[in-house]
């Protein structure tokens, strides 16, 4: 059992996982009392200090009365209990890092600063009431929060973040005005993203400040830093990097080759290329030289496996710069091959970089991988000579075979020296017999390991006259590895060699226990898979396994066509099921292929949850494409097709663009050799997302207007709703909802047609996304209903229940809202989904709020900020900083507010996508400059809302909230009529939309106004309208407040 103790936001003990309920009051004093002096002893009268706030009355009774506190607390706790009593008072037991205060200054101090701040989750003990404790503790913690966010700003400035870090700085300079280093901050970055005269503003901005509030200059170093800006004399950046070190371990029993090493080590060159036959030791010789040049590439080592001899195909450019590009720090990398060039050069202009391409195919798939750096080095192995790197000064090793000296010496690494030596002919005889070859070497020896009685001489002899011819054939040294492995596979039991020759028939890098069960027709293939990796056949990775390239080869070329149709056909039906049934877990609703009868024995693999289908796509989904390779090139098409169609949704939901650029090509390969129209419809419409989420709308209509032709002319009538789908979406984006509309209902007539109660749901539910975005919620609440009555799927069930959630709520009907979201809650246990986030729960904050449950909505939020990290989709967490930003707002934390807003602006970035919730965040931060005071730029934000708001071609839900933040911001700046006209058209808004709640919230705001205009009677009459609508809804009078 592991605990943990949190300190850095409200006060929290959560034990393997799971939160303990730390007793109100005096216990969480008593708790965050002891965990801030973590293993120091803190004796009973400085407890009863803290918790009486002082002096107690009777100080026997307090005594008892802590003694009693201890005692709940202790069983409170449980097995998460640290209080331990010594003489006099009590200490808190723990390790180090079970305390995120004590984590967090190790982290600084390790200069780790974005870590330690990530661990801060809100208001310092914000649910602990202590005065005391809030006065002498909390202030403190609260500089050292200051001091890390200052430290990790100067590390961004240093990376060369200058022009993000402006916003921030501009909101941490308003917060914190007498704070030094935010002020020189700022103007470094304002001056190094271009902006000079915003760097000398902000300091006469200062400057005034300190002058009229404190009579005083800046600081010295403020002043100094406003010289250098003046004669233009600061310097750059110095940009801190990631630094990869990706160099696989060395080969412990790797010798010989000094030769070779001098010759790498002696030639200048921007590449060097090993090149040479399987089993040479291309990749041990590149691996082994790269440790020893390490220091001279101070940015870092990046290796690549690039599968040149993958008996599918090799990796793409693309995929293995969407690896380098990951090593180098990217977390969003670019799908297209140009914009990758473009992007990993610059990245690298000037490093010092190790770059180790291995298996490398050809030239061509080297090329774009060649930094323009002076100072980096690339080393590719490759079975050819690459003789097209020599435009790019390419310096060529070819690779011989080892020399008997240096194969002796191998075996001394892997058989000890003493045996060798007490046989040196034989040893001798045993190179010669392997050819030099090092793979074929440490095959023979790892043999010899294993069999203490067996000498080396009875190793030579195990390989007889007859195969030794084969190592005459010139020019093909690699022989000797069919001579060793044919004794090596010949010595195994029968059942493990059908093992291996089936594993040779995997496509993709690596493999499970599962999938060799499934390829050999064994249900403890596991057995024989440990057997291979002890005599070093098979290399095992954690819980996957590798062959090498020549093994592979050799394994699949010993299947006969019979064994290699059944073994196929196996994997086949296996990834059928599978990714059917993952598919049915995570998209329930999307256009699927009947799975066909399975004919063969599997192993039983079931994915209980959503979690767990996630799991297994997540792990698998790379040996998808290549199985899907494997059966472009058999003329497998259907099976592209049904799998593409579940890994197509699956990169949807990943957003992995560079594999799922690869799974189109591929589909799109296969439909058309398929020579199959229809095949070729669905691989267009499973594109035509990929294009949409690239924001490539005319690619989409292309593609989706070829699907619609197709689906016409074959009389298909899935196609056909698939692509008005499409075509809705498109719509939905350009803002013009009628047209969304029509295509939507043509494809529910479609499915209709068709009868595809999965196809209907979809489309309803899009439908009901477009009546929400017009406001239009007993429409919406019509369609979502239909949908629920359509399908028994407790996935879709779920989906509209959550969506419900909102509609309801935005109705006013918040008891009908909370029903449907714990309806909701429950399905998800049921599907065995971890993360509860959704649009809906980020809404029930709102009604939380409603309630006046403040605390629980605050709760609520901190949880959906740390389940949002774990979601790739965008919209769930604009929604939950929205739900963020009205907590805090309503807890009076209006610069958080403000800080939250910012954040929520610029996830929205410029992305037309995106407008609406641009929309919500400038509301937010104009709220929030209005709650402080700031008029102004309050009026900025507002104006931008407004401005974003004429974008859209439609009403959103938003729209009366804006007006009633329009009417409030008039208010202030004493424009009475105006806040009049804008108070009264967000209720009349409200009422149009039948949005009860929000009507009130207006009404109270139009009785404020009213009552300014010194409209008494009228006042009263909106106050009392928005009682009635608050008990309409069922809100307590007053908890809107």
């Amino acid at each position: 059992m592991r605990a943990e103790y949190r300190l850095l936001g409200p006060l929290e003990v959560v034990l393997d996982g799971e939160p303990v309920a730390v007793p109100a009051g005096r216990g969480r004093v008593l708790l965050a009392t002891l965990l801030l002096r973590a293993n120091r002893f803190t004796s009973v009268d400085e407890l009863v200090e803290r918790l009486w706030e002082g002096a107690p009355p009777d100080l026997d009774r307090a005594h008892k009365t802590l003694q009693t506190v201890v005692m709940r607390l202790r069983q409170a706790l449980g097995e998460a209990n640290c209080v331990r009593h010594e003489p006099g008072g009590y200490l808190a037991e723990i390790e180090p890092e079970q305390l995120d205060l004590l984590r967090f200054r190790a982290l600084v101090a390790r200069q780790e600063f974005g870590a330690a701040l990530a661990l801060w989750r809100g208001p310092v003990l914000g649910n602990v009431v202590s005065e005391s404790l809030h006065r002498d503790e909390v202030p403190s913690l609260l500089e050292e929060q200051l001091a890390a966010l200052e430290q990790r700003i100067e590390a961004d400035l240093t990376a060369g973040r200058s022009a993000d870090l402006v916003p921030e700085l501009q909101d941490l300079t308003r917060r914190h005005p007498l704070r030094d280093r935010f002020w020189g901050h700022l103007m470094l970055a304002l001056y190094r993203s271009g902006q000079q005269a915003g760097a000398l503003a902000a300091y006469r901005q200062v400057s005034g400040m300190l002058a009229d509030e404190l009579g005083i200059d800046p600081a010295p170093a403020l002043r100094e830093l406003h010289e250098q800006i003046l004669r233009g004399e600061v310097a750059p950046p110095k940009e801190k990097r990631v630094t990869p070190r990706q160099l696989p371990p060395a080969l412990a029993t790797f010798a010989g080759r000094e030769d070779d090493v001098g010759r790498l080590t002696a030639s200048g060159a921007p590449v060097l290329v090993i090149a040479g036959t399987g089993g040479v030791g291309k990749t041990s010789l590149a691996v082994h030289w790269a440790h020893r040049i390490t220091e001279r590439f101070t940015d870092g080592q990046i290796f690549v496996n690039l599968r040149g001899q993958d008996p599918v195909r090799a990796m793409l450019p693309q995929e293995a710069l969407t690896l380098v590009l990951k090593a180098l720090g990217v977390d969003s990398v670019p799908g297209g091959l140009d914009e990758q060039v473009a992007l990993y050069r610059s990245l690298v202009a000037d490093r010092k970089l190790l770059l180790l391409l291995d298996n490398a195919a050809n030239a061509e798939q080297v090329r774009p991988l060649l930094p323009a750096s002076a100072g980096a080095l690339t080393i590719v192995t490759s079975r050819g000579d690459l003789r097209g790197l020599a435009l790019h000064d390419a310096d060529l090793l070819r690779l011989p075979v080892l020399s008997d000296d240096d194969g002796t010496r191998v075996l001394e690494r892997v058989l000890g020296p003493d045996r060798v030596r007490a046989e040196t002919e034989a040893a001798a005889a045993l190179v010669r017999l392997c050819g030099g070859l090092p793979l074929a070497l440490r095959i023979a020896a790892a043999d010899l390991s294993s069999q203490d009685a067996m000498t080396i001489a009875d190793k030579v002899a195990q390989l007889d006259d007859d195969r030794l011819g084969e190592l005459a054939v010139p020019g093909d040294p690699a022989a000797a590895v069919s001579v060793v492995l044919d004794e090596s596979y010949s010595s195994l039991p029968e059942e493990t060699r059908m093992v291996l020759r089936r594993l040779g028939l995997l496509p993709g890098a690596d493999f499970t226990a599962n999938d060799a069960a499934v390829i050999a027709g064994l249900p403890n293939a596991r057995r024989h898979l440990n057997h291979l990796v002890a005599v070093h056949l098979v290399e095992q990775r954690g819980t996957r396994f590798a062959l090498h390239d020549l093994l592979r080869v050799y394994a699949r070329e010993r299947c006969t066509s019979e064994e290699t149709d059944e073994a196929i056909a196996r994997l086949y039906d296996f990834y059928r099921r599978m990714t059917h049934a993952a598919a049915e877990l995570l998209f329930p609703d999307q256009r699927r292929y009947p799975l066909a009868t399975i004919t063969t024995q599997l192993p039983h693999v079931v994915l209980k949850s959503t979690d767990e289908a996630f799991a297994w796509l997540n792990a698998e989904h790379t040996n998808l494409i290549a199985t899907m390779l494997v059966a472009t090139e058999r003329g497998d098409h259907r099976l592209v097709a049904e799998l593409g169609a579940v890994a197509n949704a699956f990169y949807y939901d990943v957003r992995d663009d560079a594999n799922w650029s690869v799974l189109c090509e591929i589909r799109d390969r296969s439909s058309r050799a398929s020579g199959d129209d229809l095949l070729v419809a669905a691989a267009d419409l499973g594109t035509s997302i990929y294009h949409f989420c690239q924001g490539d709308f005319a690619g989409v209509k292309r593609l989706g207007q070829e699907a619609l032709d197709i689906g016409l002319r074959e009389g298909d009538l899935s196609i056909q709703a698939s692509a008005h789908l499409n075509f809705g979406a498109i719509a939905r984006m350009a803002g013009d909802p009628a047209s969304a509309a029509e295509h939507m209902r043509q494809a529910l007539a479609n499915q209709e047609q068709v009868g595809s109660i999965e196809g209907q749901a979809l489309v309803l539910r899009n439908l009901a996304a477009v009546s929400f975005e017009l406001s239009d919620y007993l429409a919406t609440e019509q369609t979502l209903l239909r949908t629920r009555e359509l399908t028994g799927s407790p996935a879709v069930h779920a989906s509209v229940h959550d969506s419900l959630t909102i509609v309801y709520l935005e109705l006013g009907r918040f008891a009908e809202s909370r029903a449907h979201h714990e309806k909701y809650l429950a399905l998800l246990g049921e599907l065995g989904n971890s993360l509860r986030i959704s649009l809906g729960t980020a809404a029930m904050v709102k009604a939380e709020l409603a309630r006046g449950k403040v605390d629980e909505a605050f709760d609520l939020v901190l949880d959906l900020l740390e389940e949002v990290r774990h979601r790739v989709g965008l919209e769930e967490e604009f929604h939950v900083w929205q739900a963020l930003e009205e907590v805090l707002d309503r807890c009076g934390e209006h610069e958080d507010a403000l800080a939250a807003a910012l954040v929520h602006l610029r996830l929205a970035g410029e992305d037309s996508a995106a407008i609406a919730f641009r929309l919500t965040a400038h509301q937010a931060a104009g709220r929030a400059y209005r709650n402080l005071g700031e008029l102004e730029p309050a009026a900025g934000h507002l104006n931008e809302a407004r401005a974003a708001r004429a974008d859209i071609a439609y009403s959103v839900e938003g729209e009366g909230a804006l007006f009633r933040e329009r009417a409030l911001l008039h208010l202030a700046t004493g424009e009475t009529d105006e806040a009049l006209r804008c108070a009264e058209q967000a209720v009349a808004t409200h009422q149009r939309h039948r949005q009860r709640y929000e009507e009130g919230q207006s009404l109270r705001v139009l009785a404020e106004v009213r009552r300014a205009a010194g409209d008494e009677e009228g006042a009263a009459a909106a106050a009392a309208s928005a009682t009635d609508a608050y008990r309409d809804c069922g809100v307590p009078i007053g908890s809107s407040e």
